[in-house]
């Protein structure tokens, strides 16, 4: 007897997230971060109840906080420059911009960007939204050790451990 209809717009919604960023191999690094953060919360949160930040509550969170991140590179054979795509400095870099979005409160609100522009973290109690940030600030320092391991095989297994198994281990 709660339950009501509400206006969604989802094409307009798939619209919007397509046309964020205009640049194809931009949009490909802006879709694997959002990928990253939800197998992150797949495998660190049960799959039963309101515990778990919804998949929706993470694409606009990537949606509004995202940034392309590039490091220039140089290939000695072909004695050229080029930019390769750093996934790991990007996802580091929403992942503290999430975090600087919680309030005093221990709580964060994003809105859906398109009708009903409900607050996709509403229905998260307080103690659920605690968890959400300890869960987020244990990230971000897997995510900066990960970045500043000497071995990529170090680095690797510092991330199994937040996106699971099947992550690669080298």
């Amino acid at each position: 007897d709660k339950k009501i209809w509400e206006i969604s717009e989802p094409q307009k919604l798939k619209e919007l997230l397509g046309n964020k960023i205009s640049d194809k191999t931009d949009r490909e690094q802006f879709r694997r971060v959002i990928r990253y953060l939800k197998r992150w919360k797949d495998n660190n949160f049960s799959s039963t109840g309101r515990e778990r930040p919804t998949g929706i509550a993470l694409t606009a969170l990537c949606y509004n906080l995202f940034t392309v991140e590039k490091d220039l590179s140089y290939d000695s054979l072909k004695r050229t420059h080029y930019f390769k795509y750093n996934d790991l400095l990007a996802m580091t870099k929403v992942v503290r911009c999430i975090l600087n979005q919680f309030a005093w409160s221990n709580r964060i609100s994003v809105k859906l960007p398109v009708q009903p522009y409900n607050d996709l973290f509403e229905k998260m109690s307080d103690k659920q939204m605690l968890n959400f940030k300890t869960k987020l600030q244990n990230l971000k320092t897997i995510l900066e050790d990960a970045s500043n391991d000497t071995l990529i095989s170090t680095a690797c297994e510092r991330l199994v451990k937040v996106f699971g198994n099947d992550f690669p281990a080298s």
